[in-house]
């Protein structure tokens, strides 16, 4: 049986910019293209159809994708906003309870190397002023798009990242335990998870997981 559809023939470029081309698998130039749409038997147009059919065409490959596939950041973009998430997460739990001590700070920066921040910046404890314009719940504007395109073992490594942090001055503190939960509601990941995966992270780092150091109000040793 001849197949018969829409067919887009010629056409005219409306836009351009980088995308992630899933034909070629990596990050390439894009042409925004709409063209007029016809009924077609096997491919070839045949009469006209009203309105007009807009493609994403990879300058590489010349594959044709659905407008759909600009939603899906590039490579770049999504390694900035894990590395924006990452240190949103770390410096949530770093703050939790009081000022970081120096242990902490350490293992911090160390961790946010890992995402390319060489010199990042720390508040001294959860109540300092956010700047101008800061979002009012930066774990969920920082951490709910990156989640979106991580598999479940990349979000559960960013929560790891977050736990390491915690336990760098001694065991679980209550305010910690609080920030966490909401580093990986944020991430998408359930209560039992995040219960997982923090016991997980203080078993490595021969440390109960139990709040049995510090109060619920207590800062950070030094």
């Amino acid at each position: 049986m001849p197949l018969i559809g829409d067919v887009r023939t010629g056409g005219r470029t409306v836009a351009s910019g980088d995308f992630y081309c899933p034909s070629c698998g990596g990050d390439r130039r894009y042409r925004k293209r709409i063209g007029r749409r016809w009924h077609g038997i096997g491919g070839l147009p045949l009469l006209p159809s009203p309105g007009r059919l807009a493609v994403v065409e990879c300058v590489t490959c010349h594959t044709a994708h659905q407008p759909e596939v600009l939603e899906r950041p590039t490579t770049a973009a999504l390694a900035g906003m894990l590395r924006e998430g990452a240190r949103t997460a770390v410096t949530a739990v770093l703050t939790a309870g009081g000022p970081p001590g120096a242990a902490s700070r350490e293992r911090a920066a160390a961790a946010l190397r890992q995402y390319g921040w060489a010199t990042p910046h720390f508040p001294r404890a959860s109540g300092e002023a956010p700047a101008s314009g800061a979002p009012a719940d930066p774990l969920r504007d920082a951490l709910e798009p990156v989640a979106r395109h991580l598999a479940p073992q990349g979000r559960e490594r960013l929560l790891r990242l977050a736990a390491g942090v915690a336990l760098a001055d001694g065991p679980y503190a209550p305010a910690e335990r609080a920030v966490l939960a909401a580093v990986g509601h944020r991430l998408g990941l359930t209560a039992p998870d995040v219960e997982r995966i923090t016991a997980e992270v203080a078993r490595a780092s021969d440390g109960p997981p139990g709040d049995t150091r510090r109060g619920g109000g207590a800062g950070h040793g030094g």
